[in-house]
Parts: structure tokens; C-alpha cells; sequence
């Protein structure tokens, strides 16, 4: 039996119904559908008259649109006061007339938000505005005081869940309980709003879809007396699908059932607002519309809970296509899509109906043709008929409604990738370039695209369509130039002059009784070039010309183009690109590099190979490639001209290759980028597509065993280039000795041709003393030129050494130090270690302005907002990053702390502000040692700052980072005292914040926010004191070895005066975002379990983690958080869930964790996308700005580090951050660790209390047992 690829999925293997026919082979699954009831075994489905199924839509309904309340709530991050007005001004301006705006009694930011349509004129006066409150006395009371003084209509909208689940459940309450309050909270919407004219007013019973048709009908006719309903003064009454659980008929049933049975039809506005959950939402609302509603409340482009609400934008559009005017404008869809993404922070789905970028668009060659021919038919019947194009009946197959009714160009219609037809690609040039291919020479360019779009993998636009084809057909440079023409007569008496230059010779002809195109073609064949003209088709574009030419040459036949201002010179140039052409497909050129991994001898030897029979067989090559050394990694890469043809790796393990192909992509005359072009150079870079050979860590072992790291194979890739004749190849490993082979063009002789190389050493190798500074003067000099920043480095061997007693050496604890490590997954060490030697000075926040401690770097902005003064230094110290060093050497260094969200979000200030600590502090990285665990040396690094540009200056900064380099240098070779030391593991003494009571009082605080719909998970926490006169050092040592995690750190912090304030250790599990060359990358953890005694127990929990949904949905809302985050600032499309929900093994626990990423969008910074992010939802909750609100009313103090971030932002735009939990702030004597726990519906107060407690003890512990070190 076959293993199945999907071990995870339980193929059906139960038996085929006894029903079912022979053609259908399905068979019962696995899946527990039995748990689950039939609607009608649910709710009463009412038995009634049905008119719907006749029924005809013939007018749009009143759309009202609830993106602001509904929409807004399903968001992680809810619009901020900006984007929630742009939002408002959007639908103003699409025609909408009655608007859902928000929750004023939830929301700080929807009450403001009301208010300001009340104080401001934003609001139209046709426009209604509906605000929305739970049947709740006080809520309704502040609900109305959000309204007072609106001049426009105003609809108070009231709801209660009224289904028996949520009555049972939720609420607690009987059928008659339940009216009650209800009919309590339609007495105080009538009582609030006395003497307010302008109000209406509309209930929702929540669930209607699953209430009992006869109770609903009762509530709702209850209502509708109570307000007194008129059919001057309308009552709403909106009958939600808030779970769908039904086919749409089922929906109609009950809406119809409600619209013939309602006591004061005509005094009520039949309302309807469908869900997603089943993926019927538009066809729900359009039923419910045939049986009688009048309204849809939804959301423009279906945001919402779970799945969504009904998509409005559908449904209207839907309504156009049938030729019913949708009384909304949607006439630049794309403007409204770029709106609705900036206000909800959420990217619109590529394949949303009439939306989505790719759904009026074809890959299909079929359906390209079928389009291209309706798109020609529409244009006759236009043209025949007089009519303007976007008036006449649209019969365009495949397309529902003509794109150019909501904006889009017909050029977005047609889309080419690797799938599409030559119908579509000839469109494009035609509507976009006037060109109109022959039929054959669309065939053959066709074959062109799909080679290029299987190697790229992608679509191609318009634009890079006609790129190709111009680099495929219209080229005319090559070794054989047209250098003058000249013709004169016509008939037997023409002349044609014609002068051609081949490999420097000049050979000039004259040509009778010909034209010059056949005149051209003679001189060609008198050198040597045989040109055959099998057809030639020429256009006029404007005042340019274009020839289409299809050729033959030693049997091969092909096409080549012309274009210029006349006819006939268009001609003579695609006769020119055609020879040029030919002439590319002979020859060979093999440019070698030989890497000396043993050091011994510099002088290579290699060979550049030309034959003209094509490419050299790679045995054959490499027979005639020598070496005056051993063979230890030969790299050959063929070119014919401009093309990379072949890559050979000739190493310790046989010859590999990987044949690129006729088709590859030209290289651009020194462009020096040819990885970025030529997409098969995966392969050299470690893909391992077509090698034989060992892959390992993705190291190709092309240039020997240690030397194939991919990075260096990209920095040699970078540097080929290819221009002016010349061949140049270079490596630039900071310990591989290279050499640089320079080839010259190749001969048309056939012959091996010897390569000049030039042996050059290593970077700081010119040396013998291991105290040599790896920047020279004059590179320095030249990297000053270019940069503010500039580090100047000193590699030591420091094998002996670890970083514990390099910190000791360098840092001491003194402040403006750090120590920064990692531990992937809390087991094996990461390569590198980071200490901070030295900061002249700190940024950080005083009297809520930024203030400098230290000496402030030149020019660095101080006294203002914080984060304005910190995006003005990041600018000011903005440099590019200097090759081959370790991925830390300069930047700021520190913290943010909680609270710094205050600057970001408009929080109440409830929590005392105790410990006082700075919202945010980092320091100015200067003097950094990175330890590289791999290598067993030390890179110094010390950071000069150039800010004129002068030689005095320049010499100057490069002396005093000299200097400092000595320092360090000389601190590293001093002896250290022993740090050997007993010690014991004691309970650790400490005070607790709360309570388990409290604390307890807290959660079902909580849980009661949560099932009133005010968050779906809140994360408080408590702070834990300890007193401890352990050095801080001794604390990080311990918490290293108990709790080792991927960020560590130990962090002095300096006060005013240049003595230590406090220090901050930690070890984090979890970052919060990270941003390397403008991709961010986030990894959302949530879902936990202690880590097994053995393997077998940890594969036991690994499989109950994973099983366990509420653990499941938890990570999932924190991913979608995460996903969200990263919208605010990446590219639309880039953000990726890359690695969902794996388990990752740490040295105590496991967790659930996932990968986000994106890439940045033009004008963001890494800093941007650490706000974005912060805080973490996995420390506040979701959604998160309300989340926070909560918090603030139940945490006694604020809380400082705990839930910031520590880590840093380096000059040259990179960061990395993690999110401080398990950290210790040390100040005074006392150590302060704060944990807490995520708490959702239903969240147990003493398991969260225990909870908080245990993420504590793990830093705790480190410090108790940190007190007991002593020496032996």
C-alpha cells in the first residue's frame, strides 16, 4: 500500500452509499458530521405562501453600511480617529445615506468619534447617522448623550441575542425574562431620547435566523408598539443572520415568514444583515430582498466577525450587472480598494468579485482569444452604430460587467504568465504599443514568454511584455554593424550602397538591380552571413515604422524586428538583428576563478575557452582548465555574448552543471547584478535544482568544503560583470585569499585563451600582528565619503575566551553595557553574541520630552516628542551597510517600554506611574565587541562618526576609533579573578501584587467585558517584588543557564548624572518583530506545554497541543493580529503566513509558533513596523486598543518594561526587537518581574493566578538562586 504524501488526512475509506450511482465512487469519511443537527431540527422553519422564488429584484434596497462599528470591531488593530473618518468621508462620497458609525458606549474612540460628527459639518444633511447599544440602561443613556446635538437624523439601534443557545448560555435568561429586559431597554430608548425628534430608532434580535419564528414575531411586534411605530416615523426591525447555519432558502422562508406576519408592516423598515459562516452571504441577502426586505446593513467589501458580514459591494454590483441601477458609485473601484485597505489595515483579497485585482482577467489562452475577439466585436458594433463604447449593450464573453464601469483599463483584462495564450500577448502589444504581430511571429514570441514565466514563476505586466520583446526581437547591436547605407534608382537601375563592420574590419559593397533589404542581405552573404528573407510585414505606428522579418539561416528559421522613423530603414535593422542573432548563437566563452583554501599560494593560473561549435562539452572543459595548484573549486560560467548559457561547478565531489538555456535573460552591460537577472542562478547560490553533489545547509561545495557559504556566492555573483569586451570575476570572503580573473573577448579562432589573474589577499591579512585594524586608513577614507556612520574593525582570535568573561573584561556592569545572546529554541547557542563596551550617550524620555544623557551626537535632535526626535536620529545617522561585518556593529541599543503605547494610542491614565522608569531609552552603540562562537574570534568593532567630510576631521574620527580599538583590545588580554562559584536553588521570598482573590476578581471582571462583546481576549497581568543584592551579572548567568532563550540580554542603564540607574535582565522567548534588508518578520507564539521528561512524553504533548482547539483558535487570533500588524506597513500582497502553527521546543516549555513576514512599503522603516506591532497582542489582547483600555482598569500600577520590547535599530534600517517577558528590572535592592496570562470566555481565576505566578518563577528562581553565589 502507498504512503500517503498527507499523513495528517484520513483519506474516506467507509462504504459507498448503497444509493449511489455507479458513477459515483465517493465514499463515507472520517469526519464527525454526525454531531451536528439539521437547522430544521434547530428552529422551526415557519411553513409559508412563497412568493420569493418569483419574486424579481427591480430596485437596490437602502445599503447601510457598517464597516465603522461591526467591521471595525472584527479588526485586530480598530481605525483610529484619522482612518475611521477617511472611512466615513468614503462612503459619503459612494452615496450611501444612512451610515452605521459606531459604539459610543464601548468605545472612548467611538464616543469622540460621534461627538465629532455632532460639533462638525463632515456629515451631509441627507445623510442618517445609526448608532448601535445592547439593551443596557446606562450604555443606552450614554449611547443618546453621543447623539445630542446631531442635526441629522439619527437611528438608535438597539440589539439582544434572542436565540435559546445565548439564552441558556450567555444571558442566563427564559423567553419571558429575556422580553422583559428588552422591552426595559425600548422604555429607556424612549425615555433618553425625549424631546429629540430627529431620532428613530431599530432593534436587532442577535441570532435571529435561530430564534423561534413565534418569539421573534413577538419581540419585534412588542418593539414596534412600544416606539409607537408610524409610517411617518418608521420602527427598523433587522433580522440578523449572525450564524449562518442554513442554505439561503431557508433564510427566505423566515424573512417572507416575518414580512406577512409583522402586526405594523407598513410602519416597519424590513432590514436584513447576513453573515458569512457558510459562504452564501450574498445569495442569503439576495433571497431575503425577493421576500420582502428593504434594507441590507453589511460591509462594503464584507469585512467582519469570523468570516465577514455580506459583502456590499457584491451585492450592488451584482445588481448592475442585471442592469439595476446599485444607487452607490462604484465607479474607481480602486480608489475605493486603497481606501478600505488604509483604514482596516487589511489587504483585499485578489479574488474578491468585481474588486480583486484578478478578476476581470484572463491567463487563459482560451479565454484570452474569446476576449481579445469580444473586445474587437464591441468596438465594431460601436463604431457601426455611432455609439460611445461604454454605452452599448456589453457582450464580451467571460467578463460580467465591462471593466471600465468601475475604473479599470481594458489593458488590466488580459494578464500573461507561464499559462497564457498568444491571443492575450498579442493584445497587449496592440492596445498598448500598436504593434500587430503576424500570426506566426505570435506563436513564436509565445514560446518566449512561457519560457521566461516558467523560470520567473510570475506574471508579467504590459510593460515587461514589451521589454521582452524588445530584447528579443529589436536589438540590432552585436560583432556585425550596419555602419552606412545608401540606395538610389528603383527597378533594373537601382544602387544600394552598403558598409559593414565585423571584428574591427570595414568591408563596403555595391549592390544593383536590387532593393536595399535584398542589397543588405548580399553584402552579408559576401562575409560570410547567410540570411534568407522568408517574409517581410511592415507597420506604421505614428510617425515611427516597426518590420516584422521571418528569416532562415543553415536551416534554422526565426523572426527579428526593426524599428525606426521610415519603413525601409525599420527593415534594414531587423535584417541587422537577425545576423546579430545568428551570429550570438557561436561561440563560447568559460571564465574560471580558482579559490586557495589553503592559503599557500596566491599566484593562480586560469583559462577563458572559445570554440565555435557551440558550448564545450563540461568533461571537455574541464580537462582544459589547469591549475599550477591542486584543484580545489573551479566555478565556470558560459556566455555566448550577452547570455549565460551554462554554469559548471567543477569541486571535490565530480563536475555539476545546470544548462540554463537559449532563453535566459540577457545580462545588462555592466550592471554588476546578475543574480537578480538570471533566475537559475539559484542554483549556484544553494537551490540545488539539476546538481549532483552533496547540498548541506543550502552550501553549495562548489569553491571547497568550508568555502561554499551561500552569502559569499551572492557577493561573488554581485560582482560579475560583463561589459566593454571585459569579463571580471571576483570573490571577497573575509578569509578565503581570491583572485580576480580578468578575460579578454573572445577570438573568432577557436582557440584557449590564457586569462590574466591577479592575486589579491585578504582583508587584514597585509599584517602579521594579531593587533591589526582590518580598516585601513584609505578605506576608511573612501567609506567616509559615502557614509556617516562608519565602523572600523579588529578581528582577534579569542577561542578562550567566552562571552561571560569578555562582558566581565569590557563592560563590568558599567553603565550604557550590554550583553545580547541567543539560544535557538533554548538548546543550541546562535553563532554570534554582541557585547556593548561603551555609549557616550542614551535617548531617552523626561518630562515626556526626548532628552540626550551623555554626550549627544552632532547635530541629534533633543527636547520634543520622543519618537519624532528618535525617527529625526535614525535619519541623521542613516548609513548603508558595510559588507562582511557581523549583523550587529552599529545603532541604538535598549528599550521601550510598555507605556510608550501612549504615545501611539489614546489610553485612559487610571495605574500608578510607581517606579517612574523612562517610556523608552537607548544608547548610542559606539564600541561593540561580536563574539562569533563559530569562528572562535572577536570582531572589535569602533564606530567614527564623519560629519564634514573634511581630511582633518576624517583622519581624526579614524585616530580616536583606532584608539578605542586599543582600549578594548588591551582590556580583552587582561586576567579576570576566578568566577567559579557554589551555590543552591531556593524557593525564591517574594511579594505578589495581588491577591489569588484579587486577582481572581480580576479574570471574572474580565470574562464579563468579554461576553458582552467588549474584547475577545484581555492579557492582565501582576508585578512580583524580591529583594536581592545579586549583581546583575550573576542573575543573567543563572537565568542563561536555566532558562536559556532565543534573546538574552543585560542591560545598564545610566541615569542623568553618568552612574547607573537600573539594570534589565531578561530572557525572551518571543520577538516582536524583526526587520532585515526591508522584510519584517514577526512570530506570533501563543499555546503552551511543559516540556516531557523523555522524547516520547514531549511527542505525547507536541500531539495534545496541537489537538487542542481552544489553544488553536488563541494562536490563531494572535497570527491574524500579527498579520495585521504588519498590513499597516508592508506592501499590499507581501504579508505571508509562512511556517502556521509548528511547535517549537524550548528548554522548560513548547509552544505553538508561527511565521509572518511582509516587505515593507516604500517609505517605511523598520522603526514603523516596530510601532506597528507594539505592544505584542500576546501581552494585551485583541481587539488590542480596547484590550489595553480593559487593562488599564485593572492593573494597579503601570507596568513599566513588562509587555515593551528590548533590542535594537541599527543605522542602516535593520531591527530587532523582543517582547520583554521573563525580564527583571534590578534597581535599588529589588528586583520587579511581572507575568500574566491571556483571559478569554472562559478563563478560571486560580488557574490564572497560579498561572502568572509560574511564568515568573523562571526569573525569580534565576535571582534567588544568584544570591546564594559564592566563591569556594
Amino acid at each position: 500500500m502507498t504512503t500517503s504524501a498527507f499523513p495528517t488526512i484520513s483519506t474516506p475509506a467507509g462504504e459507498i452509499p448503497a444509493t449511489a450511482p455507479a458513477w459515483n465512487r465517493q465514499r463515507h469519511s472520517q469526519m464527525p458530521s454526525h454531531r451536528y443537527a439539521s437547522v430544521y431540527d434547530r428552529v422551526e422553519v415557519p411553513l409559508v405562501q412563497r412568493d420569493w422564488p418569483t419574486a424579481r429584484i427591480e430596485a437596490a434596497p437602502l445599503w447601510v453600511p457598517v464597516d465603522l462599528r461591526d467591521g471595525n470591531q472584527a479588526l485586530a488593530e480598530p481605525m483610529d480617529p484619522d482612518r475611521k473618518r477617511r472611512f466615513f468621508e468614503l462612503l459619503v462620497a459612494m452615496g450611501y445615506k444612512e451610515i452605521e458609525v459606531g459604539y459610543p458606549s464601548a468605545s472612548q474612540t467611538d464616543f469622540d468619534f460621534v461627538r465629532l460628527l455632532a460639533e462638525s459639518d463632515i456629515a451631509p444633511p441627507d445623510v442618517t447617522i445609526v448608532v448601535f447599544v445592547p439593551a443596557r440602561r446606562d450604555l443606552i443613556e450614554r449611547t443618546v448623550d453621543s447623539v445630542r446635538g446631531i442635526g441629522n437624523d439619527v437611528v438608535i439601534h438597539m440589539y439582544t441575542a434572542t436565540a435559546p443557545t445565548w439564552r441558556d448560555v450567555v444571558l442566563g435568561k427564559t423567553r419571558g425574562e429575556l422580553s422583559q429586559l428588552i422591552s426595559a431597554g425600548a422604555r429607556d430608548v424612549l425615555e433618553f431620547t425625549d424631546g429629540m425628534p430627529n431620532v428613530r430608532f431599530e432593534f436587532s434580535p442577535e441570532v435571529f435566523n435561530l430564534t423561534e419564528p413565534d418569539y421573534v414575531l413577538e419581540l419585534c411586534d412588542a418593539v414596534t408598539e412600544l416606539w409607537q411605530a408610524t409610517p411617518e416615523r418608521p420602527v427598523i426591525l433587522n433580522l440578523p443572520a449572525t450564524v449562518e447555519i442554513a442554505t439561503p432558502n431557508v433564510y427566505a422562508d423566515q424573512i417572507e415568514y416575518m414580512h406577512r406576519n409583522l402586526s405594523r408592516r407598513d410602519s416597519v423598515i424590513l432590514s436584513v444583515h447576513p453573515h458569512n459562516d457558510r459562504g452564501t452571504g450574498i445569495a442569503c441577502a439576495e433571497l431575503a430582498v425577493l421576500a420582502g426586505a428593504q434594507r441590507v446593513e453589511g460591509c462594503v467589501f464584507g469585512n467582519g466577525e469570523r468570516t465577514g458580514n455580506v459583502d456590499i459591494a457584491t451585492l450592488a454590483l451584482n445588481l448592475h450587472a442585471q442592469g439595476v441601477d446599485p444607487m452607490i458609485d462604484f465607479s474607481d473601484i480602486d480608489e475605493i480598494a486603497r481606501t478600505v485597505s488604509h483604514c482596516t489595515l487589511m489587504p483585499i483579497h485578489e479574488r474578491h468579485p468585481y474588486v480583486g485585482d484578478m478578476v476581470h482577467t484572463a491567463f487563459s489562452g482560451t479565454h484570452q482569444d474569446a476576449i481579445k475577439k469580444g473586445f474587437a466585436e464591441h468596438r465594431r458594433r460601436a463604431a457601426a452604430t455611432g455609439e460611445p463604447e461604454n454605452e452599448i449593450d456589453w457582450r464580451v464573453p467571460y467578463l460580467p460587467i465591462d471593466p471600465a464601469d468601475i475604473g479599470r483599463t481594458y489593458d488590466a483584462v488580459i494578464r500573461v504568465n507561464s499559462q497564457s495564450g498568444k491571443g492575450g500577448i498579442a493584445y497587449l502589444l496592440a492596445t498598448e504599443y500598436g504593434l500587430d504581430l503576424p500570426r506566426r511571429l505570435q506563436i513564436d514570441f509565445a514560446r518566449h514568454v512561457q519560457a521566461h514565466t516558467d523560470a520567473s514563476g510570475a506574471e508579467v505586466t504590459a510593460a515587461e511584455l514589451f521589454d521582452l520583446f524588445e530584447a528579443t526581437y529589436l536589438d540590432p547591436s552585436g560583432p556585425v554593424q550596419l555602419k552606412d547605407w545608401r540606395s538610389g534608382g528603383d527597378g533594373a537601375s537601382a544602387v544600394t550602397d552598403v558598409t559593414l563592420m565585423c571584428d574591427g574590419r570595414t568591408v563596403a559593397s555595391t549592390h544593383r538591380g536590387i532593393g536595399p533589404v535584398d542589397a543588405l542581405c548580399a553584402a552579408l552573404e559576401e562575409m560570410g552571413h547567410r540570411i534568407e528573407v522568408l517574409s517581410l510585414t511592415q507597420q506604421s505606428i505614428g510617425s515611427a515604422a516597426v518590420t516584422y522579418l521571418e528569416y532562415r539561416s543553415a536551416g534554422r528559421t526565426g523572426w527579428a524586428c526593426g524599428r525606426s522613423d521610415s519603413v525601409l530603414a525599420a527593415s534594414m535593422a531587423a535584417v541587422m538583428r537577425a545576423v546579430n542573432v545568428l551570429e550570438q548563437l557561436q561561440g563560447f566563452v568559460g571564465v574560471g576563478v580558482h579559490a586557495d583554501l589553503a592559503g599557500d599560494h596566491p599566484e593562480h593560473s586560469a583559462v577563458g575557452v572559445d570554440d565555435e561549435r557551440g558550448p564545450l562539452d563540461r568533461h571537455e572543459l574541464a580537462e582544459q582548465a589547469t591549475f599550477d595548484t591542486e584543484l580545489r573549486g573551479y566555478l565556470a560560467i558560459g556566455v555566448r555574448e550577452q547570455r549565460i548559457v551554462e554554469i559548471l561547478d567543477v569541486g571535490e565531489f565530480g563536475l555539476f552543471g545546470d544548462r540554463v538555456g537559449a532563453d535566459a535573460d540577457p545580462v545588462r552591460p555592466g550592471s554588476g547584478e546578475l543574480g537578480c537577472q538570471i533566475p537559475e542562478m539559484a542554483g549556484l547560490l544553494g537551490a540545488s535544482r539539476g546538481h549532483c553533489g552533496r547540498i548541506e545547509e543550502q552550501h553549495h561545495r562548489t569553491v571547497g568544503e568550508q568555502a561554499g557559504q551561500a552569502a559569499d556566492r551572492a557577493r561573488l555573483i554581485r560582482q560579475f560583470e560583463l561589459g566593454n569586451g571585459v569579463t571580471r570575476l571576483e570573490g571577497c570572503h573575509g578569509w578565503l585569499r581570491y583572485a580576480v580573473c580578468m578575460a579578454a573577448r573572445r577570438p573568432r579562432s577557436g582557440r584557449i585563451v590564457p586569462v590574466q589573474t591577479t592575486a589579491t589577499q585578504a582583508p587584514g591579512s597585509d599584517a602579521g600582528s594579531s593587533l591589526a585594524v582590518t580598516t585601513s586608513r584609505e578605506d576608511f577614507r573612501a567609506l567616509a565619503a559615502e557614509h556617516r556612520v562608519v565602523p572600523v574593525t579588529r578581528k582577534v582570535l579569542a577561542d578562550s575566551e567566552t562571552p561571560l568573561s569578555a562582558y566581565r573584561k569590557l563592560a563590568a556592569n558599567r553603565p550604557g553595557t550590554f550583553l545580547l545572546e541567543s539560544a535557538e529554541n533554548g538548546r543550541s547557542w546562535s553563532r554570534w553574541s554582541f557585547i556593548g563596551a561603551g555609549a557616550p550617550s542614551a535617548l531617552t524620555v523626561r518630562d515626556n520630552e526626548a532628552v540626550w544623557l551623555g554626550t549627544a551626537p552632532k547635530d541629534a535632535p533633543s527636547g520634543g516628542e520622543p519618537l519624532a526626535a528618535l525617527r529625526a536620529t535614525l535619519d541623521l545617522l542613516q548609513t548603508e551597510v558595510v559588507p562582511d561585518l557581523p549583523p550587529l556593529s552599529s545603532g541604538l541599543v535598549g528599550y521601550f517600554a510598555y507605556d510608550m503605547v501612549r504615545r501611539l494610542e489614546r489610553l485612559p491614565e487610571l495605574a500608578v506611574d510607581d517606579l517612574g522608569l523612562p517610556d523608552m531609552v537607548l544608547l548610542l552603540a559606539t564600541d561593540i565587541a561580536a563574539v562569533d562562537h563559530h569562528e572562535g574570534t572577536i570582531t572589535l568593532i569602533a564606530n567614527a562618526v564623519n560629519w564634514n567630510g573634511t581630511d582633518e576631521r576624517v583622519d581624526e574620527a579614524y585616530d580616536d576609533a583606532v584608539a578605542r580599538l586599543d582600549v578594548m583590545t588591551a582590556a580583552l588580554g587582561q586576567p579576570l579573578s576566578s568566577t567559579v562559584a557554589t551555590f543552591s536553588r531556593p524557593a525564591p521570598e517574594h511579594r505578589a501584587q495581588r491577591t489569588v482573590e484579587e486577582y481572581t476578581a480580576i479574570v471574572e471582571k474580565l470574562v464579563g467585558d468579554i461576553e458582552a462583546g467588549e474584547a475577545f481576549q484581555v492579557v492582565p497581568s501582576q508585578r512580583f517584588e524580591m529583594d536581592t543584592a545579586a549583581d546583575p551579572l550573576d542573575v543573567y548567568r543563572m537565568l542563561r543557564v536555566t532558562n536559556p532563550s532565543p534573546y538574552m540580554y543585560l542591560l545598564n542603564v545610566p541615569d542623568a548624572d553618568g552612574g547607573l540607574d537600573f539594570s534589565v535582565v531578561g530572557s525572551s522567548p518571543e520577538a516582536l518583530v524583526t526587520v532585515k534588508d526591508g522584510r519584517a518578520t514577526t512570530h506570533p507564539i501563543a499555546g503552551t506545554r511543559w516540556r516531557g521528561s523523555t522524547e516520547e512524553e514531549d511527542v505525547l504533548l507536541e500531539k495534545e497541543l496541537l489537538a487542542d482547539e481552544k489553544e488553536r483558535a488563541e494562536h490563531l487570533m494572535l497570527v491574524d493580529l500579527g498579520r495585521n500588524d504588519l498590513g499597516r506597513v508592508c506592501r499590499p500582497g507581501t504579508v505571508r503566513v509562512e511556517d502556521y502553527s509548528h511547535i517549537e521546543r524550548y528548554s522548560h516549555v513548547m509552544h505553538l509558533v508561527s511565521t509572518v513576514t511582509g516587505e515593507l512599503a516604500e517609505g517605511k522603516t523598520a522603526l514603523d513596523a516596530v510601532t506597528a506591532c507594539f505592544p505584542a497582542g500576546t501581552l494585551s489582547g485583541a481587539p488590542k486598543v480596547r484590550a489595553m483600555e480593559l487593562i488599564e482598569e485593572v492593573e494597579k500600577t503601570r507596568r513599566g518594561l513588562y509587555g515593551g520590547v528590548l533590542g535594537y535599530l541599527d543605522f542602516a534600517g535593520n531591527a530587532d526587537f523582543a517582547i520583554a517577558i521573563r525580564t527583571a528590572l534590578m534597581r535599588g535592592g529589588t528586583a520587579y518581574v511581572q507575568a500574566g496570562g491571556g483571559v478569554v470566555a472562559d478563563s478560571n481565576g486560580p488557574y490564572e493566578y497560579n498561572e502568572s505566578a509560574n511564568k515568573a518563577k523562571a526569573v525569580l528562581n534565576a535571582i534567588a538562586a544568584a544570591n546564594t553565589l559564592a566563591e569556594p
